[in-house]
């Protein structure tokens, strides 16, 4: 499927939905935007820009030759947080593409890492790298 058939041809695309929120704080939706889609590489492809995603000439432009069966796109909205291409989604980490919508409390805290005390070699998840260990 190419990315404009869900970006801007059926009626309640959501780049139309941009335009037009019902649900959101905001009717209009332009404090950036990202696309992510699985396609023929290892690693997913991703493109992000703060531009509001019916003024990028660039998104209309891939999205009518780039095909893709998963594809992840996020159109934001900011709440007060700066607008930039860091925080526009899906993010990518190695073959993963994830979104995530708001903040995480005390994230310093929650953040594992192989440093982390109580993670080892053997609690770290092969394929994240992550510790699993759920002490803290």
């Amino acid at each position: 499927m190419l990315l404009e058939d869900l970006l801007f041809k059926p009626e309640n695309s959501l780049v139309v939905q941009s335009k037009h929120s019902r649900l959101g704080v905001e009717t209009v939706n332009g404090d950036g935007f990202g696309v992510g889609w699985y396609g023929a590489q290892d690693t997913p492809g991703t493109y992000h820009s703060i531009e509001p995603a019916w003024n990028d000439r660039n998104l209309r432009e891939l999205s009518a030759h780039a095909a893709a069966g998963r594809v992840f796109a996020h159109i934001r909205a900011t709440t007060g947080t700066a607008v930039q291409q860091t925080n526009c989604h899906p993010f990518r980490h190695g073959r993963w593409l994830w979104m995530h919508n708001g903040a995480i409390a005390d994230f310093p805290l929650l953040k594992r890492g192989p440093s982390s005390p109580g993670c080892s070699p053997t609690s770290r998840d092969r394929r994240t790298r992550s510790c699993s260990s759920s002490s803290p």
